[in-house]
């Protein structure tokens, strides 16, 4: 359906506009709800462009390090455990690194339910 304020098409049974238009009373709001149309699930999640930037360097710094844990283990030899500890540490970072990188680019947020 399209919006007669904005002429953004929405999609069919839509309650709200995403310019503030509501479908149901026909009155513009000042600032737009913030509340997920129930009958579309709530939409697809906005992320911030910084989120998706810092998450996906973080993703690739992480997955060339570890892919780079084969290259560290056979160039060192010896050294017994404090760098075997140190290449688990290594190891552990660079996965860490990954998760977060994740996280940042799929936005996961908790949403507050309208009571």
């Amino acid at each position: 359906m399209e919006c007669p304020k904005c002429r953004l098409i929405n999609p069919p049974g839509s309650i709200r506009c995403d310019c503030g238009y509501s479908f149901v009373t026909g009155v513009v709001s000042a600032v737009p709800s913030t509340v997920p149309d129930a009958t579309l699930g709530g939409g697809p999640s906005r992320i911030p462009l910084w989120r998706k930037i810092i998450g996906w360097i973080l993703l690739l710094w992480g997955s060339l390090a570890l892919v780079s844990v084969g290259m560290r283990h056979s160039s060192s030899s010896g050294g017994g455990l404090p760098v075997a500890l140190g290449h688990l540490a290594g190891d552990l970072v660079d996965v860490v690194l990954i998760v977060v990188g994740l996280g940042l680019i799929n936005g996961r947020r908790k949403r507050k339910v309208p009571k």
